[in-house]
């Protein structure tokens, strides 16, 4: 499970100059034969986000134009440290259901400006 906490830190350890930065989520599901493995399953811009403070957690949602990630770094920085131990979620709809995939790493494409929040697809979306 990641927190919105190791989120600041990993951006603060891996990005110099965030301003040319825009968020991105990247999907990864399991690899039949082994459980150690997972396989990239797609790519999409993270669009917005909300707080969820009943279940503790900030919900990420797909959409377009892409979050900035200076600006979204920014909101996050002035939260109270409780908030910053929010956990880290992307909710999608599948069939008209809402599912919430829990954010399980973090990455960055130097060459096309991304950070990448990486989220491991359940077993019914792996067929």
């Amino acid at each position: 499970m990641k927190f919105i906490i190791d989120c600041i830190e990993n951006v603060r350890e891996s990005i110099q100059d965030t301003n040319a930065y825009h968020m991105r989520v990247a999907l990864l599901k399991d690899d039949p034969q082994s459980n150690e493995t997972l396989h990239y399953a797609g790519e999409a811009s993270l669009g917005g986000y909300r707080f969820d403070d009943e279940q503790r957690k900030l919900i990420l949602s797909i959409g377009e134009p892409s979050l900035a990630l200076e600006e979204w770094i920014a909101s996050l920085m002035i939260l109270e440290m409780d908030k910053m131990m929010y956990s880290l979620w992307l909710e999608i709809e599948v069939a008209g259901t809402l599912h919430a995939l829990e954010v399980v790493g973090f990455g960055k494409s130097q060459e096309d400006s991304y950070y990448i929040l990486f989220v491991k697809l359940p077993s019914i979306f792996n067929a």
